[in-house]
């Protein structure tokens, strides 16, 4: 097969100029796929530039990068080379499900409209599991001093622990407390600054004797930083001991979001 040949007085150099064009803009970086750049985002919104990049969107691109955070949200957002940032849906075009997008792992999206919005192509854990997946985390706190419990109308704090206000959490917790004194009748809780989610009293049978109390709540979204408290109605010289034990641990919480 040949190609056609020029018309007399064709000009060439125009024809060449062409031709040339199009190969450049056949051979586009981002018409290729895919292309990759590392995410600079932040919470629900991601960012890349790669190199080279693109000037604007359009339909059929496809971009991968490492996400630096899982989503949150249900409409993440992706924004290229400071272009506007487009949603990220499902293939269908629905919402995401928390979680679709983990932390540190490689996401694939490709552009669906000029908008923008992308669909994501890479796998999505999350929808497998038919339900949001909660971000499993723990946290723990124990007691770095004695706490003299030195009003009797008073909930003196123990260790606290930041977990956040959504979710659900299993807490366990202990306190050990004595008077020097005389035996005594001490109680011991866990509140969020607006809830009281589980409650304990024991006693020591002698002046200087130790007591444990421990207690255990299925914590759902907490109004604030989850403490131990200790009270004694009777005495003000009970104390919440951090090291009765020499082991330093005396009174801690624990508390791992499970939902």
């Amino acid at each position: 097969m040949s190609l056609p040949a020029l018309s007399k007085g064709a000009d060439t150099v125009a024809i060449a100029a062409t031709v040339n064009r199009l190969v450049r803009d056949f051979n586009r970086e981002d018409r290729k796929a895919p292309i990759i750049g590392t995410d600079t985002g932040t919470a629900a919104a991601y960012a890349i530039a790669p190199v080279p990049g693109i000037v604007v969107y359009e339909v059929g691109q496809e971009f991968e990068f490492q996400a630096t955070h899982a989503n949150t949200t249900t409409a993440p957002t992706l924004a290229v080379n400071g272009l506007a940032a487009g949603t990220i849906t499902d293939l269908a075009g629905s919402p995401l499900v928390v979680g679709d997008i983990g932390a540190n792992s490689w996401v694939r999206v490709v552009c669906a409209s000029t908008t923008p919005t992308f669909a994501l192509l890479s796998i999505q854990p999350a929808s497998f599991l038919r339900g949001p997946r909660p971000v499993l985390s723990s946290f723990s706190a124990t007691l770095g001093a004695n706490v003299t419990l030195n009003n009797t109308a008073a909930w003196f704090d123990g260790p606290s622990i930041a977990q956040g206000t959504t979710g659900v959490f299993l807490v366990v917790a202990h306190m050990t407390l004595t008077n020097p004194s005389t035996n005594c009748n001490p109680s011991a809780r866990l509140y969020d600054g607006t809830t009281v989610w589980a409650s304990g009293r024991s006693s020591t049978w002698v002046a200087g004797g130790l007591t444990c109390i421990s207690i255990s709540a299925l914590v759902t979204n907490p109004a604030g930083n989850l403490r131990l408290q200790g009270n004694d109605p009777q005495f003000t010289n009970t104390i919440m001991s951090f090291n009765a034990s020499g082991q330093s641990k005396d009174a801690m919480i624990n508390a791992v979001r499970i939902g």
